[in-house]
């Protein structure tokens, strides 16, 4: 059991709870920080999340502020669970509050819809020069409610700082969760973003009932070619292929918790994509994540028509039906 040190998390939804139960089991105070009043007061009275994470009873040494100096105050780790989407609004509002034994984790999965950064490099370019080393990345196949529910994970972690990896994996590893370390903060950030994209896919072949075989097989194309986009952005060939991205992309395009895969399966359904984005309740990040990716490939050249497929149907309303017939068609062109 390790020492009753507090541990910040800022973002109170389905991962940023599963986070906090994980850490909690493992000995340390957790405080998260949210912007919904009715999650704070469920999370402080009732000791549960019931609209992120329903059924899952949360340890008293959980608490929840509405207030990020609260959140921050004695906290060594700040771990940022919120969507990638306001991450920027999220490290400009704790920036004045970090201090230089801060150590900032994030957990958010792809990249900055204007300037197409990480999440790690857009944390960095928000908060001061000298706390800027104390920046690490977490990405891997990590459903949040298998989390909660101490389900076997294998994730992995990321910084350029030795020192503070070997720091942060020690909050998260137990006999349930276990955490890699790489200095390829680039590689694992890049891999939990292309499979955004490939899962929605993955979901259109299960709304369509179209079992697993073809599924499997774009699963495997498209994968590779977002890789190769990843890889002309800094990302390791070797990372992509392991837990963090190959890994990430099973995990997303197989699970019913999948929010990006449930998408794919509304719309193959028949549903429009406003209604099945208000039936899923959650931030979706394969949509922006499909986007940014035809906006990158199109500034480096390359050809990505599984990519573009999928943003036909999530972007010009194409057909399901028709998006995976063309794919179907043209599909030894992909090897």
């Amino acid at each position: 059991m390790k020492s009753q040190k507090k541990v910040c998390i800022l973002g109170a939804g389905n991962m940023g709870t599963a986070l906090a139960v994980l850490i909690a089991k493992n000995g340390f105070n957790v405080t998260a920080h949210t912007i919904e009043h009715d999650v704070a007061v469920r999370i402080n009275q009732r000791h549960e999340n019931p609209k992120y994470l329903p059924g899952i009873r949360l340890s008293k040494n959980i608490k929840a502020t509405e207030d990020f100096a609260e959140a921050l105050k004695d906290a060594q780790f700040v771990i940022l669970a919120v969507p990638s989407r306001v991450i920027q609004k999220v490290t400009k509002d704790i920036a004045p509050l970090l201090n230089k034994n801060h150590i900032l984790i994030n957990t958010a999965k792809g990249l900055d819809p204007e300037s197409k950064l990480t999440m790690t490099s857009l944390i960095q370019k928000n908060i001061r020069a000298e706390f800027r080393k104390n920046v690490v990345a977490l990405s891997g196949p990590s459903i949040a409610t298998e989390i909660a529910e101490g389900k076997l994970t294998a994730v992995a972690l990321a910084s350029k700082n030795k020192k503070i990896l070997k720091a942060a994996r020690a909050i998260f590893i137990n006999e349930h969760f276990k955490v890699s370390i790489t200095d390829d903060m680039t590689g694992i950030q890049y891999g939990g973003f292309i499979k955004n994209t490939i899962a929605i896919l993955g979901g259109i072949c299960d709304g369509l009932k179209e079992g697993t075989n073809f599924k499997a097989a774009l699963m495997a194309l498209g994968f590779n070619e977002l890789s190769r986009l990843a890889s002309k952005m800094g990302a390791r060939f070797s990372t992509l292929n392991g837990i963090a991205g190959l890994g990430d992309l099973i995990d997303t395009s197989f699970s019913k918790n999948s929010r990006n895969r449930r998408l794919g399966e509304l719309l193959a359904s028949g549903k429009t994509l406003k209604a099945a984005m208000a039936e899923i309740g959650q931030v979706v990040e394969g949509l922006e994540s499909t986007r940014i990716a035809l906006e990158l490939a199109k500034k480096c050249k390359m050809d990505l028509p599984i990519t573009s497929k999928i943003g036909d149907v999530l972007l010009k309303n194409e057909s399901p039906r028709k998006a995976l017939t063309d794919l179907f068609k043209h599909t030894t062109n992909h090897q």
